[in-house]
């Protein structure tokens, strides 16, 4: 039961890191384009 847990926290946490670095991935590259 512990271990579920802990395997629904670690994806939580990988799902969320994962989006926000492809926001700020998209975010720079947007950025980086001269206008």
């Amino acid at each position: 039961m512990l271990i579920e847990q802990v395997d629904i926290l670690n994806f939580t946490i990988y799902y969320y890191v994962t989006k926000l670095v492809t926001y700020c991935v998209i975010f720079f590259s947007f950025s980086a384009v001269p206008q």
